[in-house]
């Protein structure tokens, strides 16, 4: 029976997903992305198709989920493989039987990236607008004047500002994700208290420390960003700038312990409570 040549191309396509960060390509493909693979469809021929940590394709790889391992096009994710690892996806092509039976066998090598990154900004309230410039300073609220003990004690209330972040990653597909960072502020009289959460209606469900130590936020699933509000309670009589910073680390890892981009993107966002006035206290003549 005179044997059947068949010209197998692999082709690897840039996945459509719903997340609008970079993916990567299909033989550099970022961590969590999903990509189509395909090669050219014979009718009547069927395609096998597997991933191994060997170009032989002897030892299975299960970093990667397959739509399916049938047909000349499937699509692949990459879930959880090392970067900088080479992977090879496999295909082999069997004929119809009409056509000889013949197989053939195509392979693509495949080196993940870790594209995962982290970026801070700060955001008004209802995350509207992202704040820069000017917009990241304000002043305290208008001083009150609360109580009063003759013959001139006063008790004075210094107000509250509300500063809110957004920490979002990228590059890292439906992955779960840990968030690492510190918040801290430049007036050690301050009170700081600070919660976080999902979406901005969320925002106070969780409590965060914000004393300069380190806070781990673990496996945010299937969410791209985090919301975080922070709380300062002025300092009575403070006449320095209050500079109030949320700086993420490079410890924060995807839920498969890769972790994010060194350097991060935008590794701190601080906003400002603009100094007041070292006004002293009021003179008369005796």
């Amino acid at each position: 029976m005179k044997k059947l040549l068949y010209l197998l191309t692999l082709i690897a396509f840039m996945g459509i997903s719903a997340n609008t960060f970079a993916q990567g390509t299909g033989v550099a493909p970022h961590i969590g992305s999903k990509h189509t693979y395909s090669v050219t469809e014979h009718t009547g021929n069927t395609y096998a198709w597997s991933v191994t940590t060997d170009a032989a394709g002897i030892t299975a790889a299960t970093v990667a989920t397959l739509s399916s391992t049938t047909g000349h096009e499937i699509e692949i994710t990459w879930v959880s493989p090392t970067p900088g690892t080479t992977y090879f996806v496999h295909v082999v092509e069997t004929a119809s039987a009409a056509n000889g039976g013949c197989t053939n066998h195509k392979v693509l090598a495949v080196t993940p990236s870790n594209e995962f990154d982290m970026a801070v900004v700060a955001i008004n309230e209802d995350d509207s607008a992202v704040l820069t410039g000017a917009d990241l300073e304000a002043c305290a609220p208008d001083v009150k004047v609360t109580g009063f003990t003759a013959p001139q004690n006063f008790t004075y209330d210094y107000g509250d500002n509300y500063f809110y972040y957004k920490i979002t990653a990228t590059g890292i597909g439906s992955n779960s994700w840990n968030a690492v960072f510190d918040i801290k502020g430049s007036d050690g009289d301050a009170v700081y208290t600070a919660t976080y959460g999902k979406s901005i209606a969320t925002i106070e469900d969780n409590d965060l420390v914000a004393d300069g130590t380190l806070n781990t936020i673990n496996t945010i699933a299937s969410t791209e960003v985090i919301y975080v509000k922070v709380k300062v309670d002025n300092a009575e009589g403070a006449t320095a700038a209050n500079n109030v910073s949320l700086t993420l680390s490079t410890t924060s890892t995807d839920v498969n312990g890769n972790a994010v981009k060194d350097p991060i993107t935008t590794p701190v966002s601080t906003q400002i409570v603009k100094a007041r006035p070292a006004t002293s206290g009021i003179g008369t003549d005796l």
